[in-house]
């Protein structure tokens, strides 16, 4: 799977379009917010069914995308938000493919995402994608959750020391890390074992 770091919005976009010529597509797309403007990683993978992947949504735009497509019967698989010159953005992807339930919430406090994931969780809904980011000075989570087999613990909030001791636990347990995200001074991984 290719994996490119720290592209301009106009380099991503020419990494997208020649891995789609090559039938990929993105997997997963982190943001990094810097001085000279937001940096984009992506890791892409093999196209498996139609999708549509946009960067640097709005989030109204996001908002209106995510209700279409959810009504059309599209996966929502990925999710990422971040600022960009003041303002807050979306990159986001979605799929054309079978799913048996998913939800996709942003905005959340620390208290209504862990609720979210406790509600979800009795229902057999995974967190598979999470994403840290200010807003009006304060942290804020968005996540997808998706009906999908296996283990899939994820923990937030921690400090290197706590994501190093989670990674060794997870990895003595036959667990794979999924995404990770390093955010202000803190940690957010979600790892999965079939």
């Amino acid at each position: 799977m290719p994996v490119w770091t720290m592209l301009t919005s106009a380099n991503y976009q020419k990494r997208f379009d020649e891995y789609f010529a090559q039938k990929m597509r993105p997997a997963r797309v982190t943001v990094a917010e810097t001085g000279a403007g937001a940096r984009y990683t992506g890791i892409w993978q093999t196209i498996e069914a139609a999708f549509h992947a946009s960067h640097r949504m709005t989030i109204a735009d996001f908002d209106a995308e995510w209700h279409a497509k959810r009504k059309a019967g599209w996966l929502h698989t990925d999710l990422y938000i971040y600022r960009d010159g003041g303002k807050l953005l979306a990159s986001s992807t979605w799929v054309k493919k079978k799913f048996d339930d998913y939800a996709t919430y942003y905005g959340m406090s620390a208290d209504e995402y862990v609720q979210r994931r406790e509600d979800f969780g009795k229902k057999g809904l995974a967190v598979t994608s999470f994403c840290a980011y200010l807003d009006g000075g304060k942290w804020r989570y968005c996540a997808i959750w998706e009906k999908v087999p296996g283990s899939w613990p994820h923990w937030f909030n921690m400090s290197a020391a706590d994501y190093q001791q989670k990674y060794n636990e997870h990895a003595g347990k036959g667990y794979r890390l999924h995404q990770i995200q390093a955010y202000g001074t803190r940690f957010s991984a979600i790892w999965t074992k079939p």
